[in-house]
């Protein structure tokens, strides 16, 4: 499970590493503001209002290598932004897999 706080026009964590393999991923969001924001992301289409002292948790699917972007959609001008990304498993030489 990975948990997002909100604050101040602000994310963290911004970067999220994710263990290659990984399905799908619990996210917990929390508005630890006191302006409204939302949690809004691609995998499937998330976009979620959090009020002041709100949470909520969601399911993002992981459907293979690269990055899922986060954001507040209210706020992404403000930098409140991040995304969380998984690399592809080494192949039993060593070598990393392309994607």
């Amino acid at each position: 499970m990975i948990a997002i706080d909100q604050r101040n026009d602000a994310l963290s964590p911004t970067f999220v590493k994710i263990s290659a393999g990984t399905a799908s991923l619990i996210v917990t969001v929390k508005n630890g503001g006191q302006a409204v924001h939302t949690f809004t992301g691609p995998r499937p289409k998330i976009d979620r209002v959090l009020s002041p002292g709100d949470s909520v948790t969601v399911a993002v699917s992981v459907t293979g290598p690269g990055a899922i972007p986060f954001s507040c959609r209210f706020h992404t001008t403000l930098g409140m932004q991040g995304r969380s990304s998984t690399r592809t498993a080494p192949s039993r030489s060593g070598r990393r897999r392309r994607a």
